[in-house]
């Protein structure tokens, strides 16, 4: 059949019927060119067997028109090799459905290119599950915009990994809501870096409850500006933990005002 694959018109190959589709071989569709793979129309991708997508090369994936790329099904497209992701335009990869890319694996999702990431909408980044988001390297987090870090829910921010999180710049941290940061784990707070934390803006560090500021080390502790220090309620200044107190610089209790000098605790 791969020699008579080879042999057909374009116009024949759009005439062919969804069952002759869904029979064709893997061989059959390594003989399939480019021009060949255009001319297929969006109603008969979805009766390509995923045997069949996965035999399909980049170039022959990138022949693919945006319409059938969207034709094909989440089952198609979780058949895709790692290669095959990475040879997706970033245009037609955020032209996909919500389903259709939440229908992407860990791996494909690791396998995406930064441009490719990059080329995701705001709604396509917010889209994303817990799962797909965890999966991201830290060069694939890098580049989603601050402003689409700023549109994830409180449950995909608890899915990013203390490694993903000690990736984010100081713009990226700072794009994060208040109640997002607020939501953050411990472990998501202690894995700041002191740069990080010394860049924190003040409505982010006045968001951290009790429990997130004793999660943070004498050495994030030592990094907080005096300013951003003197600024906290005294319910956050008095969460800190005695080690967290000793940890303050000379400077940092200099800056301390009258009134949260007074509201420290015996122990503190």
């Amino acid at each position: 059949m791969a020699s008579i694959i080879y042999n057909l018109s374009t116009a024949a190959i759009a005439g062919l019927s969804t069952a002759t589709i869904k029979g064709l071989t893997t061989e059959d569709w390594a003989a399939f060119s480019t021009a060949q793979i255009f001319a297929l129309s969006s109603g008969q991708m979805p009766a390509i067997s995923t045997q069949g997508i996965a035999a399909l090369s980049s170039t022959q994936l990138n022949a693919i028109t945006t319409s059938d790329l969207h034709a094909l099904g989440s089952h198609q497209l979780r058949a895709l090799t790692s290669a095959q992701i990475d040879a997706i335009s970033s245009t037609n990869l955020d032209t996909l459905s919500s389903t259709s890319l939440q229908a992407l694996s860990t791996a494909q999702v690791r396998a995406l290119t930064t441009d490719q990431v990059a080329g995701l909408g705001t709604a396509h980044i917010a889209e994303l599950s817990s799962s797909q988001l965890a999966a991201l390297t830290t060069d694939q987090l890098s580049h989603v915009a601050t402003d689409q870090l700023h549109q994830l829910s409180s449950v995909q921010l608890d899915a990013l990994t203390t490694a993903q999180f000690a990736s984010l710049g100081a713009s990226s941290l700072n794009s994060l809501s208040t109640a997002n940061f607020a939501a953050l784990t411990t472990a998501q707070i202690a894995s700041l870096g002191t740069a990080q934390v010394a860049a924190l803006a003040t409505d982010s560090l006045h968001a951290l409850g009790s429990h997130q500021l004793r999660a943070l080390t004498s050495a994030q502790i030592d990094a907080i500006s005096s300013t951003n220090l003197d600024t906290l309620s005294s319910t956050s200044l008095q969460a800190l933990s005695t080690a967290q107190v000793r940890a303050l610089t000379t400077d940092q209790v200099a800056g301390l005002g009258t009134a949260h000098i007074a509201e420290l605790s015996s122990s503190q």
